[in-house]
């Protein structure tokens, strides 16, 4: 037989172990009052164990699993011999509930136990990993059937939204397409849940919404307070923000080809490398080009309306990229630019510009194109030359929409070229800010050539207008 001070060393070592046990240990009796609960309790409910000794252990219960609990307590009552376990909610001291799994059997015979014992382990994380497993495989699934059903872009973007808020993670999600700036127009979102711009200390993720290197947009997810993994948040919906573009860029690509008069979307760069953006960073004030007109690969003469002409013709002088600076008028400015700026690209494709913003940082160009054949090459040779390319405010027309450059389908390529230097230049303004002979040095031809071709594009272009009537 053990000495008294024996049992009271082992009763310490005891108490020490149920000290540092993941889980926590409680004696529940046969009424269902807590007759004792370990002290790890209070690490994983927040409770101290003075006070849930002698309250009801039902009453910290989810009401929803109260029924299957009440019921595994009955089976340990009938059969003292059976060891059973369930799985539940509990409410922990701050309100919140916690997902345990308690396992134990019925000791009411025993006189130093008298009761249920059960060891309860906390599976909250375990529980949350498994549904958001589930909620992954069932997001990809619901995307994967809405890329297959005839649906719209905007339909198929709010269903991302929704599917997204749908998970415990996320708050809201919303879409918007071009640029990510506060302005964004969004274009898609979810219902009935808080805007994802709100004021809150919970993260936002943003995501490009990009396919093939062209960003279309931008994916908003707005977390929950509970989350307590947005790296595994944000790899979700870094998937979902890339269907999303693949489904917009193949959107694009079909309309394109079908387009049956022109197709007319707006570009934006990062141009801060350019001659042009870093001439614009020198002076502080963005800049207009209102033309721009070939000269070869690479090269190009453009018109430009900056906010301040004088100090821009000024550091355009003294940038390298950038030749032959006059001044076109009191509001205009004309420079050959030699080195590659976006626009130049989209006209080497065969494209037109129908307007040109450049900033020190980046260019946001609307260009026009006359069929959808080079749609895809010229996103491609953006992507090669220019960092963070995207596109938005893609649109078509049908066959039998106006064409505004109708009236100068007589001219040939280089009367057309000759006739807009010389507008662009300000030659037809009085007083002319360029004459006859500047224009021609511009163009780098004889001023007799210059005479000609410019007789003649007139001649064409008057032929045009009052022939056709």
């Amino acid at each position: 037989m053990r000495s008294p001070r024996h049992r009271s060393s082992r009763e310490r070592r005891c108490r020490r172990i149920l000290d540092c046990a993941p889980d926590y240990v409680v004696v529940v009796t046969a009424s269902g009052t807590i007759d004792y609960v370990s002290p790890v309790v209070e690490r994983v409910l927040g409770y101290t164990p003075g006070e849930l000794l002698g309250t009801d252990a039902f009453e910290y219960v989810h009401q929803a699993d109260t029924e299957q609990v009440r019921d595994d307590f009955e089976t340990k009552l009938e059969n003292p011999g059976v060891e059973t376990d369930v799985t539940y909610r509990v409410r922990a001291s701050d309100g919140s509930y916690r997902w345990v799994e308690a396992q134990g059997r019925n000791y009411l015979d025993n006189p130093s136990i008298g009761g249920i014992l059960l060891a309860v382990r906390d599976i909250t994380d375990r529980k949350r990993k498994i549904r958001d497993l589930i909620d992954e495989r069932d997001i990809r699934t619901a995307l994967q059937d809405a890329l297959a059903s005839p649906t719209s872009i905007s339909e198929f973007a709010t269903t991302v939204c929704e599917e997204l808020a749908a998970i415990d993670a996320v708050a809201s999600a919303k879409v918007t397409l071009g640029p990510p700036e506060d302005s964004a127009e969004t274009f898609a979102r979810s219902s009935g849940s808080p805007q994802c711009d709100d004021s809150s200390e919970v993260e936002v993720l943003s995501v490009p919404v990009s396919y093939d290197g062209i960003t279309r947009g931008t994916l908003y997810a707005r977390a929950t307070a509970s989350v307590d993994n947005c790296e595994r948040v944000r790899e979700l919906v870094e998937e979902c923000a890339e269907l999303l573009g693949h489904a917009i860029g193949d959107d694009e690509r079909r309309r394109a080809l079908a387009a049956e008069r022109w197709v007319q979307f707006t570009v934006t760069v990062d141009s801060a490398a350019s001659p042009l953006s870093r001439a614009v960073d020198e002076v502080g004030g963005p800049v207009t080009m209102t033309a721009l007109v070939p000269h070869g690969d690479d090269e190009a003469l453009c018109y430009l309306s900056p906010e301040k002409p004088s100090a821009f013709a000024s550091a355009a002088s003294e940038t390298t990229g950038i030749e032959q600076v006059r001044r076109a008028g009191d509001e205009r400015v004309q420079a050959v630019v030699t080195e590659p700026i976006p626009c130049n690209v989209v006209t080497s494709h065969g494209g037109t510009i129908r307007q040109a913003h450049i900033e020190s940082t980046s260019s946001t160009v609307v260009v026009r194109f006359p069929d959808g054949e080079a749609f895809d090459p010229v996103l491609d040779a953006l992507a090669q030359r220019f960092d963070d390319v995207g596109i938005a405010d893609f649109t078509t027309a049908a066959a039998d929409t106006d064409d505004d450059s109708e009236p100068l389908g007589r001219l040939t390529d280089r009367q057309r070229e000759v006739l807009e230097v010389a507008f662009r230049s300000g030659y037809f303004e009085k007083p002319r800010p360029n004459d006859a002979t500047a224009v021609a040095e511009t163009l780098d031809i004889a001023r007799p050539t210059y005479d000609e071709i410019l007789r003649a594009a007139q001649r064409n272009l008057l032929s045009e207008l009052f022939d056709g009537e």
